[in-house]
């Protein structure tokens, strides 16, 4: 394993894992589910890139879900009181705010996975 230091906002990457952390909890944990959320780092990242892993042992997201994932005010739980912020939030403040990369994999029945990946040593995202 590498060692490498990747420097953003820590406000920014906090936003970003409540984010992530509350999508899971409003739509991963159908069927009385106990949700367990795990992360970590990436393997094989290129030389100038870092970044985090966050996953959920959820009910994962079809096909179609997976094609609206990131759009503005689009949820599966607006009855619920969901807004339909919350990933693209994250994938703003992931692409604009770090200048990085986000992609997402999920399947029914099989929980999501959400990969950050961030520049590495680029001081100038500490805004």
């Amino acid at each position: 394993v590498q060692d490498m230091r990747i420097r953003v906002s820590r406000p920014v990457v906090t936003s970003i894992i409540e984010q992530l952390a509350a999508n899971a909890l409003d739509h991963a944990m159908a069927d009385g589910r106990v949700l367990e959320i795990s992360m970590g780092c990436p393997e094989g990242g290129g030389p100038n890139e870092g970044g985090f892993w966050f996953a959920d042992n959820g009910r994962g997201m079809d096909q179609a879900t997976l094609a609206r994932i990131g759009e503005p005010f689009h949820t599966t739980a607006r009855g619920k009181g969901q807004a339909g912020l919350g990933t693209y939030l994250v994938r703003t403040l992931v692409e604009q705010r770090l200048r990085g990369s986000f992609s997402y994999r999920s399947e029914p029945g099989h929980g999501s996975t959400w990969t950050i990946g961030l520049p590495k040593d680029e001081t100038d995202v500490l805004r």
